[in-house]
Parts: structure tokens; sequence; C-alpha cells
């Protein structure tokens, strides 16, 4: 069986033209052989005819003789030498059957022309609507190549043309899935450089003015040291903005390859916790860690580090002093949850739906949060297959929740 279903249909013409033809040549061959008989026994009739005209008393002789099954031909062949009329060109001689004959060539030629044409025609006829559908390809490639990716080729017939229309469409997808996202990722380049520049903005104005100050040299010591100090963090704030955005760049391009390895929670919240326990103890806040050393997620540990530091970055600045955040984990047969409460100030219910938005700053928040931490932890969260809910009450506090499901 073959494997190509172009050179199938074109086998399947062929032998349908061949069969066409054949019955065209046995229907003429037919024909002819009517024509023959039907002359020979008119020539028998009139051989007939002649003998009893001249010897009426051997009628009767000659129809039995033609109704009986007696074989006088080696008897009527002596006869026909004797006389010199034993050959082929003697006969046709007496009964002009040349005519005939070349009747019968004339004709076999126009048929075998006309089964040609009929087969030439065809083939014509297949090949021009063949070049056609590449005609239309090459059309198709060109606007392709100029960046129209609208054209749909799809073809639901069989055969390598089709195949080959169906491939070509299914890399005009990939093309155009590429340029969207080319085109996407320059805009959020764009969008990315453009809130940097923004977010840079007010500190380094602050910092100008208090660098202004700085000059002067009546300030006294302690008042230096307190714009000194103001002026540093507000170089570290810049530094975090300018690494968040550079981080959540990279997960909304795709150029992140997020890891598959397993986790320890109870690490994992630790190495978490380290870059804030000195703020933490500052304002005196009191945390609580409620994690079984056994449980373990899988994911990116760097990222979903990452996720953690700034959801409990959230959590340290909206709590007051003295006040409690607690970290917890729990294992269930549909996910594995870590959660940090904490009894600060709460969130509004008109803020939440708005919370994980880029940029998006809480009525009642008191920090200088510029919200892209908690969007980059949704972002990290989501990548491995798992989603962050929120649950406040203001004046009561908030609770985040990081399912991962299995």
């Amino acid at each position: 069986m073959l494997e190509s279903k172009y050179l199938h249909r074109l086998m399947i013409i062929f032998i349908a033209l061949v069969f066409l033809t054949t019955c065209i040549m046995l229907l003429w061959t037919r024909q002819h052989y009517h024509m023959y008989e039907q002359e020979l026994i008119e020539q028998n009739a009139e051989l007939t005819g002649s003998i009893i005209s001249h010897h009426p008393e051997l009628e009767e002789d000659i129809i039995e003789s033609i109704l009986s099954d007696e074989n006088n031909t080696e008897v009527g062949m002596e006869i026909l030498e004797k006389y010199g009329l034993g050959d082929t060109e003697a006969y046709y001689r007496i009964h002009d059957l040349r005519a005939l004959e070349e009747k019968m060539e004339t004709d076999a030629i126009w048929m075998v022309l006309i089964s040609f044409g009929i087969v030439a025609l065809v083939f014509f006829f297949y090949v021009v609507r063949e070049h056609k559908k590449v005609k239309e390809l090459n059309r198709y490639m060109n606007r392709i190549l100029n960046g129209d990716y609208s054209l749909d080729i799809r073809d639901y017939e069989e055969g390598e043309m089709s195949h080959l229309k169906n491939e070509i469409y299914k890399m005009t997808v990939l093309l155009k899935e590429k340029s969207d996202g080319a085109t996407k990722d320059k805009l959020a380049l764009e969008e990315t450089l453009s809130d940097i520049s923004h977010q840079i903005k007010t500190p380094l104005t602050s910092m100008y003015v208090m660098n202004d100050l700085l000059s002067d040299s009546d300030m006294d010591a302690d008042t230096r040291q307190e714009f000194l100090n103001k002026n540093r963090k507000q170089l570290e704030r810049i530094e975090w903005l300018v690494s968040s955005l550079l981080k959540l760049s990279r997960m909304e391009s795709g150029m992140v390859q997020m890891k598959h390895d397993r986790i320890n929670v109870k690490k994992l919240v630790t190495k978490a916790i380290d870059p804030l326990r000195i703020p933490i103890e500052l304002k005196n806040q009191k945390l609580v860690v409620n994690v079984k050393k056994n449980l373990s997620i899988i994911g990116d540990e760097a990222w979903l580090t990452e996720a953690l530091v700034n959801i409990l970055k959230n959590a340290h600045e909206h709590t007051d002093e003295e006040g409690t955040i607690t970290i917890s984990a729990s294992d269930n047969p549909i996910y594995k949850e870590i959660s940090i409460a904490d009894n600060g100030c709460g969130i509004d219910k008109e803020d939440l739906p708005h919370l994980f938005e880029r940029f998006y700053k809480a009525k009642t928040s008191k920090s200088d949060s510029v919200g892209i931490g908690l969007h980059l932890a949704e972002k990290i969260v989501k990548s491995m297959n798992g989603e962050i809910l929120v649950e406040s009450e203001v004046l009561k506090g908030t609770t985040f929740r990081l399912r991962f499901y299995k």
C-alpha cells in the first residue's frame, strides 16, 4: 500500500484512465467486428445469389450445404487455387475488402489519438489545479513574510498538498505567537522602564533636597546624621524598587524557568524570615512559627523565598509595635498551605479585589510601599500551580494563604 496519499491519488487516476481507454477500445473493436461480420454476410449473400441466378436448380443444394455441418474448406481452397484465387490479395480484389480494412485502420488511429487526448486533458487539468494550489501557497507565504498572519489556509482534504497547507498554517500560528510575544515583551519593557522612572522620581527628589540641606556648613552633627540616614533609606528603597521591577519584568516576559525541587517548608520559612529579623525586633513584634519539620512542597526555592519575603514584609509594615505575626503550614489531600497572619490594621473590603494589582496601594496603608511586592508574590505562586487567598478585617488583622495544589 502506498504511503503517499498524493501518489495514491495519481495511481487511482491512472488506473481509471486505463480502464476508460480499454472500455472504449473494446466498444470500438466490437463495433468494427459487427461491421466486418455484416460485410462477410453480404458478400456470401452476393455469391449465393450469383450462383443461384445462373443455376436455379442448385438452390436447395446450396442452402442444404450452408445448413449442414460438413466441412468442405479444403476442397474449396483447391478449386480457388486452381484459378489463382487462393491468396489474400486476390480475395481482397474480388470482394473489395481493402476499403473496409483502411477504414478500420483509420478508426483505430483516431481511437488511439482520442484516448491519448483524454488522458492528456485529464492530466492537464489536474496539473493546472495543482499549479493553482502552489501559486496560492506562494501568495500566502509572501503575505506571511510581510507580517500578515490573519489568513487561514487549512485544508481538510486528503493528500500531500493539504498536509503541506496545514503544516504551513501551523507555522503561521507559531510565527504569529512569536510576533505577538515579541510585541508584548517590547511593551512590557517600555512599561517597566516607565514604572522605574516614575517610582524612582519621588525618592530622588527627596534625596536632592536633603543633599542641598547637607551642604549647609552650619548644620549640627545630629541633624546631618539624621539626613544621612534618610538618604540611605531612600537609596535602599530605590535599590529594592529596581530589583523588584526587574524580577517582575522577567516573570511577566516568561524568561524565568521555574525549578521543580522538593523544598522543606521549615527551612524555606526560616530563609524568608532572616532579612526581616532586625526590623521585626526593632518594632518589638512577636514572630510565631508553627511548621512541621518533615513538611515539603515542590517548587523553586529561590523564587518562593522572594514571594514569602514580600508577604512577610507587608505583614511587618502593617502591624503595630508589639504586634504578632504567625506563620503556619498544613497539608491535606488536595493542597499544601502556608499561611501568614498578623493582627495589624487590616485591609478594607474595597481594597481586597485590587490587592495584587501592580502599583496598587490600599487606602489603609501607612507604609511607603509602591505596590509591587504582593503583585510579584502572586505571579510567583501562580507559576507553581498555586494561588494566594486573603482574609482581612479592618483593625483586626490579615491572613495570607499560599496554596500549592497537588
